[in-house]
């Protein structure tokens, strides 16, 4: 479809601006007003004559099109959803050309090579602006306004250098600039994070926030942690202040680091040592101390716990552990069997069956059937190994203090005295 205007005349195709007709406009002179009319597909503006206004702001413009400038005075393309810069072509004579394509959602600036020697004003704030094209060949460009976008020094810098800053240049304030939303730092492990952007300015100083209160300032575009514990979590922001801006500072968003343990626990990494004697054993862990962050305990079949406050631990009852790993985060895991430690053979064992919680019971190690007799030889009790013996015979009656022998896989024995 064409549709062609003139002031006052136009054909019936330029009622066809809907989302399933696409329609060249052709308009001849005067002021082209299509104002807030939800058009969202244009392939091509062709301007005739005259120097002429084109009004399109208000619109839905999802598709990219084509401006022939020629003699066009002014193009305004204001809140028309615009995620692209317009494409510009020229021929025969041209004009001194004005462009306002303000409050958009376009990313970058293209090259504006076609249109260097007619563009003398352009406006683009708040759009969403990531990074601009080379603007020194813009000789007959006397106003910029970039105001509003996620620009940062290492864009705004170079236009310094730049024609358009002997004129009319409009920077400050930017957006705040986007951030992953959440940081994931492993605990107890070293952490660097480098902002994305800035990555060779040493003109910049950056000041690191957490919870609104100054954290760091860094010559640097990064924040590093030698040791990464749960008080680094926290809401942060970047402001960053640049020597060649003094009085301007860009910040991001606020993002947020989360401390997490990923690393996979194995309970040989403590370095387990025991030691027996007659009566009970003793344990040491030789690499506790590179667990800072965790708490550690030992839980016997008898429910006592025992807590790991330093890598030795003394007269623990004979049996099985489990262990319980509490790390900063609060998370609590359990190993169950991670530790099990039998009597010495080489020691008659002492029992005290009287309720202190100390050597009430035994844990006996090994397989098959273990026999317990008097130093009469008459068997007083039995019972399947391994397991826990607590003193009494087998109809569940104490047994008086004395001595007593065990019997165990068939030919072993070892002696017991008990003391009430």
């Amino acid at each position: 479809y064409l549709c062609t205007t003139y002031p006052l005349i136009a054909n019936n195709n330029c009622t066809l601006f809907d989302k399933d007709k696409l329609v060249k406009l052709i308009f001849i002179s005067g002021t082209m007003d299509f104002n807030s009319l939800k058009i969202e597909r244009i392939p091509e503006i062709v301007h005739f004559r005259s120097p002429d206004t084109l009004l399109g702001f208000g619109n839905n413009i999802k598709e990219n099109f084509t401006i022939n400038l020629h003699r066009l005075k002014y193009a305004n393309f204001n809140n028309s959803k615009l995620s692209f810069f317009p494409k510009f072509y020229t021929d025969i004579y041209r004009a001194p050309f004005s462009l306002s394509l303000n409050r958009n959602s376009i990313t970058s600036i293209p090259s504006l090579d076609t249109i260097k020697q007619y563009l003398t004003f352009l406006e683009i704030r708040n759009n969403s602006l990531t990074e601009l094209a080379d603007m020194k060949s813009l000789d007959s460009l006397k106003y910029l306004d970039i105001r509003n976008n996620y620009l940062t020094f290492e864009d705004l810098i170079p236009l310094m250098n730049t024609p358009i800053s002997k004129h009319n240049l409009i920077i400050f304030p930017q957006k705040q600039i986007p951030l992953p939303d959440t940081l994931f730092a492993e605990l107890s492990k070293p952490t660097v994070y480098q902002l994305p952007f800035e990555q060779n300015l040493n003109s910049n100083t950056y000041s690191w926030y957490k919870n609104d209160v100054l954290y760091k300032t860094t010559k640097v575009n990064e924040l590093s942690f030698d040791f990464i514990s749960t008080a680094d979590s926290g809401r942060y922001y970047v402001v960053m202040n640049n020597s060649n801006y003094p009085n301007q500072t860009i910040r991001t968003e606020n993002f947020y680091l989360k401390i997490e343990n990923t690393s996979k626990f194995n309970p040989s990494d403590l370095g387990l040592e025991t030691m027996a004697n007659c009566n009970n054993f003793s344990i040491n862990l030789k690499n506790l101390s590179d667990y800072p962050d965790y708490q550690f305990s030992i839980i016997g079949e008898t429910q006592t716990s025992y807590a790991l406050n330093s890598s030795q631990l003394s007269e623990l009852p004979f049996g099985k552990f489990e262990l319980e790993i509490k790390d900063a985060l609060g998370v609590t895991t359990k190993y169950k069997e991670w530790l099990t430690q039998g009597m010495n053979e080489n020691c008659d064992l002492v029992l005290t069956p009287n309720g202190d919680g100390n050597q009430d019971s035994i844990y006996l190690e090994g397989s098959g059937i273990l026999k317990i007799f008097d130093v009469n030889g008459k068997e007083i009790s039995s019972f399947n190994l391994p397991g826990f013996w607590n003193g009494n015979d087998s109809t569940g009656n104490l047994l008086s203090t004395g001595y007593y022998i065990l019997q165990y896989m068939n030919d072993k024995t070892v002696g017991l005295t008990i003391l009430r």
